[in-house]
This record gives structure tokens, sequence and C-alpha cells, in this order.
């Protein structure tokens, strides 16, 4: 079913792109018409009809042309914004590289700091906190 959405997207794609296309066929068409069904006045309405036809055709190679070219255009605008995104992603994934491993080292020298600290308050025995150990362990914790 979503096939023939797309395919149907696609031909209305197609028509929009060449509508001056379609307008020059019905002119063709008209001129055809003109010739055929009216003797005596047919043939000047036949040539204004084929003139128009051919201007239509012309209009449209130019038209459909420059809507190929935007079309390019914004695609590879689209493209570069996304190779920016994948650059500037990398960018953010070495800062964060760094920055874990800063947070790491800082971590394992706070825990190297309350090791030390243990070490010292296991010596002094089994007593209750100064107000400078006290002090000393918030500022490990900062």
């Amino acid at each position: 079913m979503f096939g023939l959405f797309s395919a149907l997207g696609d031909a209305l794609g197609f028509v929009a792109d060449h509508r001056f296309a379609a307008l020059a066929l019905l002119c063709a068409a008209g001129g055809f018409a003109a010739r055929t069904y009216l003797p005596v006045i047919g043939a000047p309405i036949a040539k204004v009809c084929f003139a128009a036809a051919i201007g239509l055709g012309c209009f449209d190679g130019g038209y459909s042309l420059r809507a190929r070219q935007d079309r390019s255009a914004e695609l590879r605008a689209q493209v570069d914004a996304l190779r920016e995104d994948i650059r500037l992603a990398g960018v953010v994934v070495e800062a964060a590289k760094i920055r874990s491993e800063t947070a790491e080292r800082e971590s394992a020298a706070d825990q190297r700091r309350v090791a030390d600290y243990a070490k010292i308050l296991a010596k002094g025995g089994d007593c209750a906190l100064s107000r400078d150990d006290a002090r000393r362990l918030r500022e490990l914790g900062r």
C-alpha cells in the first residue's frame, strides 16, 4: 500500500516539475483539434496553439532544469550540514573523553587522600574525630 502512495507521490512530483510541459501538450492537442474540427479558422488557431506549445515546452525545459539545480543545491547543503554535525559530534566525544579521564584522575587522587587519612586516623586509636579531622574530611568531599 505504501508503495502505491510512493509511486503516486513520485508521479505527482514529476507533474509538478513539468507543469508547463503539460500545458504545452494541451496547447498542441488544442491545435490538432482546431485544425481537424474547425475547417475555416482552424489553421490560424492551430498555428497560435502550436506556437504556444513550443514556447511553453521551452519554458518548461528551463524551469525544470532550475528546479533540479535547486534540489541539488538543497541536498548539498543538507549533506554539508550533516558532515558538520558529524565533525562536531567527534569534537564532543573527544572533549568527553578528556573530561572523563580528568574525573578518573581526580577520583583516584581523592581515594588516595581518603586512604592516607584513614591510615592517620587508624594510628590514633579508637577516638572521636577532632575539629581539624572533620574539617579535613569536609574538604576532601568537595
